[in-house]
């Protein structure tokens, strides 16, 4: 009886041997993934810190008072062209109306 103890301890360690390697080599695999994705999450950070950067940039009122200018032949609305909202209200009826109405 004896050799049958000693035999299944023996099958018992092994099994708990690979259970133990696979276990380990799993922890590994897992763990260079997430440096992977670590690493991927840190790059597309810096993409969209880039792309915010080029849309402030290219929506600046600078860089569009100038392409106004230069492309459309635009030049800045001189103050007798100008019109407070009250006063387009009572110079063109209800705005809200023409909305609704469009």
């Amino acid at each position: 009886m004896n050799k049958y103890v000693m035999l299944l301890g023996i099958i018992i360690a092994g099994f708990l041997a690979v259970g133990m390697f696979q276990a380990k080599s799993g922890a590994g695999d897992s763990r260079h993934k997430i440096e992977r994705l670590n690493t991927e999450i840190s790059d597309i950070r810096a993409d969209i810190d880039l792309l915010e950067k080029r849309y402030e940039a290219l929506t600046s009122p600078s860089r569009i008072a100038d392409l106004a200018s230069s492309e459309l032949g635009m030049r800045p609305a001189r103050s007798s062209q100008m019109i407070s909202v009250d006063g387009a209200e009572a110079y063109f009826g209800s705005l809200r109306t023409r909305e609704e109405s469009e």
